[in-house]
């Protein structure tokens, strides 16, 4: 009953769809306005929306769907888009307004998932969503940014070491540090990853730090 209720929020909004500004704003540690979940719940965040997103910076700059890929991963939530999902200008789907092509983007980058809004029936849709979100991804991805040495890698799986190029390999193009289908972290597990990265020249240190 809580739920229903919460879900009815109408349509005299905004006109800027910002799915997922808000979404950061839930799950960030740092926000105020974070939810509380339980240390070990997996959590999964869908967009449905007739638009695209529109997060912006306090200057109204659009915010790219990398950060928030990298956010989303940061933290093992899978997002997943029920949006209109036409790959031109012009949406598909006659009650959306514009193709969701950022939520679509960031669902992809999570590991998750899109569907498009004209589905008569979501059911199948609800269905994968229920199935994928509680598999874990053999995939962890790595802030880009960090620019990590390879070599320098240190991976504990529940505390026990594993090794590169065997139970693991890196993507540096991807920047996805993906396990080997023996060794998929299970639910609950705890994945540790350690790393040197590359310090630009003039900056403080020795040339490279520890993640």
């Amino acid at each position: 009953a809580a739920f229903s209720e919460n879900v009815q929020v109408g349509i005299g909004g905004s006109g800027y769809e910002q799915g997922f500004l808000f979404a950061h704003r839930a799950l960030d540690p740092t926000s105020p306005e974070r939810l509380d979940f339980r240390e070990d719940a997996a959590i999964t965040v869908v967009f449905l929306s007739d638009e695209d997103d529109q997060s912006t910076t306090p200057e109204g700059q659009l915010i790219e769907t990398d950060f928030y890929i990298d956010f989303f991963n940061a933290l093992s939530v899978r997002t997943f888009a029920f949006v209109d999902l036409s790959t031109g200008s012009i949406p598909v789907c006659p009650t959306a307004e514009v193709p969701g092509k950022r939520y679509v983007a960031v669902a992809r980058g999570t590991e998750g998932g899109e569907a498009s809004i004209c589905e008569p029936d979501a059911t199948d849709s609800l269905t994968r969503i229920a199935q994928t979100a509680g598999r874990t991804s053999p995939d962890y991805s790595l802030p880009r940014a960090t620019a990590p040495i390879t070599a320098s890698f240190i991976v504990t799986l529940d505390g026990e070491p594993l090794r590169g190029g065997r139970d693991y390999h890196f993507d540096r193009a991807t920047s996805i540090l993906r396990f080997d289908d023996e060794v998929v972290p299970p639910v609950g597990s705890v994945v540790a990853i350690e790393f040197a990265t590359f310090v630009p020249l003039g900056s403080a240190g020795k040339g490279r730090k520890r993640e």
